[in-house]
């Protein structure tokens, strides 16, 4: 996962805005988070302003709640709860009219006046 802040810039581009201060930058670090490597995207001046060598990366404690929180917020569950229904749609039936009397076949011996009667 790219770990950037949302700018003008394309998306599939190789420079993103920093993850602190939106500024465009290339400068990447790789940040290990869940077994997974995620590419974090921090110019030098936020890199420097972030520094702190006591801690893994060499990050501060405030900078690493933010990345962890936006890859939690970003990573798919595979058994959360869907927004949409998994339930099949309502077919609602139409109300159909009633079906066509059956034709009565004419007898050969009727003559056609007496058929017009009967209709």
């Amino acid at each position: 996962m790219n770990i950037y802040s949302e700018s003008h810039l394309p998306k599939n581009g190789w420079i993103q805005g920093c993850f602190t201060c939106v500024n465009p930058t290339s400068n990447t670090l790789q940040y290990p988070y869940l077994d997974k490597t995620h590419t974090l995207y921090l110019c030098r001046k936020c890199f420097r302003q972030n520094k702190d060598t006591t801690k893994a990366l060499e990050l501060s404690f405030k900078l690493h709640t933010s990345i962890k929180r936006y890859i939690n917020e970003r990573t798919l569950e595979p058994y959360k709860q869907p927004s949409y229904s998994l339930d099949p749609p309502i077919i609602r039936k139409r109300i159909a009219c009633p079906p066509k009397p059956p034709v009565i076949p004419a007898n050969n011996h009727t003559p056609p006046h007496e058929l017009d009667e009967m209709v």
